[in-house]
């Protein structure tokens, strides 16, 4: 009894109510609608197992999620499939060497992909022009959900799209190429030959006109630019018309360009090692001239004509000495954009197409490539040019041209200018005279006159000028003389046209060396004649490469058959190139994969997607 009060008591103090007794529980029995009241407030008041319904509500929301993110992954995995299926059928069939329609290839490529029922063939468009083709694909999917269908997403769909581009740029090509004497051996020339013209077939293959333009730079101790290009060029301060070479200065070759505007120095035609010991006659002409005069020597530029390409190639012949660096200063000048109105004036001549009127373009041209491919065999070694001021202007000799064009050189001698009249002096003169005074006589008959002696100043001829030449049979010997051979018809010739008559060292070492008392003048010639050596040929080579490729030039180097050669020479050929992976060290018939590769990295390069 008091134990059930003091429990009441703590249920009273805690507001909770007393478990009813049995009695109650046997009255509330009696009445069923009681009962029920009872036990559903039982129900209502029992927390046993409150957090278990917790725990299974979380465990079947993270359920939902999960499955969401299943949906998810399963819609990425299929637009993934699709977006990369459309990109490969758009590049597939953009492709400008491609002949089977664009929409076939495009639907083929989704059908082998196993995607052939997400895309139809309106659904993929194709434009193509000349040298153009954009391919634009289309397509969408739905993949049916297994979890957000339960928030009434039965689907998730999406539409891709892909557009591939494909157009051939504007390729400018300089081809420098070898044929120095040692180009001779080996058959080297030959193998020269054949990987050339592949290399022409390769980059003009699916060319459309006016996007390739090639200009072809032969070279071994000078360059000959020809006489339409070099009549494009402002020469000064000589202009001649027997060969078309240029003397550069080591500043040149700090810049590609070359401006058509600016004065450039032309070479003399000259022969700088015929000497005494060669009898040499003026009617042998120059035996070893300075510039070369052989057509096939002459740049052909801003060609697209294969067959032309080809001939100009399969003419070439072999010798002289080896210039690397000419050869790349005419490449890169070809290539600069300065050579626009060279351009237009060959264009104008009828000597290069009209379509490309717009060349060189800008280095940053959007569509533009500009490439020049370097081959040689070998190491620089020299070549000749003339100075001042033995090398234009007024000389001291003076010509007389036979009846048949035969050349007589006087050569003056004397102080100052020379006179073609002829240069006197007076002198006076102790002269004895015979007077009419008749101091001995025989029977009228004077034999003997009376004679008085008398000073007198008397006008002496000096044999200033020296006829340095003759011809067999001719009545004429050299020697010196009062006036010029020829007299009034004698002409004065100025140095450029003295060296294009007459070798240097034979002039020197043979006209002024029989002259006498022109030891001083010999000197100061053979010291006008320059030797441009090795060593500067490599530092200008540096030089011009490096210009070349900052201005935005891609250069490939060929060394062909340079095994031999320096490690000094080998460094330069390999620092020429863009990189090292753009120089090709080959031997013999290796020269057309060379040429092959280089075809195929540049088609590589000038599709534009």
């Amino acid at each position: 009894m008091d134990k059930r009060i003091a429990i009441l008591g703590d249920l009273r103090r805690s507001g909770a109510r007393a478990p009813r007794t049995g009695k109650d529980e046997t009255a509330a029995a009696a009445r069923p609608h009681v009962a029920l009241r009872v036990r559903l407030g039982q129900f209502r008041r029992d927390e046993d197992g409150a957090f278990f319904i917790f725990a299974l509500m979380i465990f079947v929301l993270m359920l939902f999620v999960t499955g969401i993110s299943l949906d998810i992954e399963r819609f990425e995995t299929a637009r993934t499939k699709l977006q990369n299926t459309a990109d490969g059928a758009a590049l597939t069939a953009a492709s400008l060497t491609q002949d089977i329609d664009g929409k076939t290839i495009a639907k083929d490529y989704f059908t082998k992909a196993g995607l052939g029922s997400f895309i139809d063939l309106d659904d993929i468009d194709v434009q193509k022009e000349l040298n153009f083709k954009r391919v634009t694909v289309n397509s969408a999917i739905n993949v049916p959900t297994h979890f957000f269908n339960m928030v009434g997403v039965e689907n998730l769909g999406t539409s891709v799209s892909s557009i591939a581009e494909e157009s051939i740029g504007d390729v400018e090509v300089s081809m420098v190429l070898d044929v120095s004497g040692s180009m001779s051996r080996n058959r080297k020339l030959t193998n020269l030959k054949k990987a050339a013209k592949d290399f022409i077939a390769s980059i003009y293959k699916n060319s459309d006109a006016g996007s390739v333009s090639t200009s072809i730079v032969p070279y071994s101790y000078q360059v000959s630019a020809g006489p339409d290009l070099m009549a494009l060029l402002n020469r000064s301060p000589v202009s001649h018309e027997k060969s078309y070479c240029l003397d550069f200065a080591t500043g040149d070759f700090a810049s590609a360009a070359m401006s058509p505007d600016t004065a450039v120095r032309q070479a003399l035609h000259f022969d700088p090692s015929t000497d005494e010991y060669d009898n040499w006659k003026t009617t042998h002409g120059l035996w070893s001239v300075a510039c070369p005069t052989n057509s096939w020597r002459d740049i052909l530029p801003y060609s697209q004509d294969t067959a032309a390409l080809d001939s100009f190639i399969d003419g070439f012949n072999a010798g002289g000495n080896t210039s690397l660096e000419i050869g790349v200063k005419w490449g890169a000048a070809l290539l600069d954009p300065a050579f626009d109105s060279v351009v237009d004036g060959l264009i104008a001549a009828n000597k290069v197409d009209n379509d490309f009127a717009e060349r060189p373009l800008a280095y940053n041209a959007a569509d533009g490539l500009k490439v020049m491919l370097v081959m040689t065999d070998g190491e620089n070694t020299s070549h000749y040019q003339m100075d001042d001021p033995y090398h234009s202007g007024d000389s001291f000799v003076y010509v007389f041209y036979d009846n048949q064009n035969r050349p007589y050189f006087s050569i003056w001698g004397g102080d100052g200018e020379p006179n073609p009249d002829g240069d006197t002096h007076t002198e006076t003169q102790t002269q004895t005279i015979t007077t009419d005074k008749c101091i001995r006589s025989f029977w009228g008959w004077c034999f003997e006159y009376e004679t008085i002696t008398v000073t007198v100043d008397v006008e002496v001829e000096e044999d200033n000028w020296y006829l340095a030449n003759d011809y067999s049979s001719d009545g004429v010997s050299p020697g010196h003389r009062f006036r010029p051979y020829g007299d009034d018809s004698a002409t004065r010739m100025t140095w450029d046209e003295l060296w294009a008559e007459v070798p240097v060292e034979f002039f020197t070492d043979k006209y002024l060396a029989n002259m006498g008392g022109m030891n001083t003048v010999r000197n100061a010639i053979e010291d006008a004649v320059t030797r441009i050596n090795s060593g500067t040929k490599n530092s200008r080579t540096a030089a011009i490469c490096s210009a070349a490729k900052n201005a935005g030039v891609l250069i490939y180097v060929v060394g062909f058959e340079v095994k031999d050669i320096g490690s000094t020479s080998r460094t330069l050929l390999k620092d020429c190139a863009t990189t090292y992976s753009h120089y090709f060290d080959v031997e013999g018939t290796q020269i057309s994969q060379a040429f092959s590769a280089i075809a195929a990295d540049i088609n590589r390069l000038r599709l534009i997607k």
